[in-house]
């Protein structure tokens, strides 16, 4: 896993497994968004079993399942959520492009 800031408050990852996030909140991250549906490819960490472990570390993680491109309820929810959780934030998916996309999407970049 690897993480990449995008801003201050914001950076992405691939998929992230339960081993992992012990890392992520060791960086400080403070909340993790998955972008990325579940059963997307076989043997892929389940969101509810990386959100128990997240609440573990005592951060909060929201799933926004985005199978290819970002709907505008997905975007305006994305908005939102990034809004309100407490950051930094760690957006991931399966490579972390979509996690970015809909980032840019909703942060006025191309």
């Amino acid at each position: 896993m690897k993480i990449e800031p995008i801003s201050r408050d914001y950076g992405i990852s691939g998929q992230i497994a339960e081993g992992d996030v012990r890392v992520v909140a060791q960086a400080g991250y403070k909340s993790v968004v998955c972008i990325r549906p579940d059963n997307e490819s076989a043997g892929q960490p389940r969101f509810d079993d990386i959100a128990r472990t997240a609440n573990q570390f005592g951060m909060k993680a929201v799933y926004i399942p985005v199978a290819s491109s970002a709907s505008n309820s997905q975007l305006r929810q994305f908005n939102e959520i990034c809004q309100s959780l407490p950051k930094p934030v760690l957006g991931y998916c399966n490579t972390g492009a979509r996690a970015l996309g809909i980032y840019n999407s909703t942060h006025g970049r191309a």
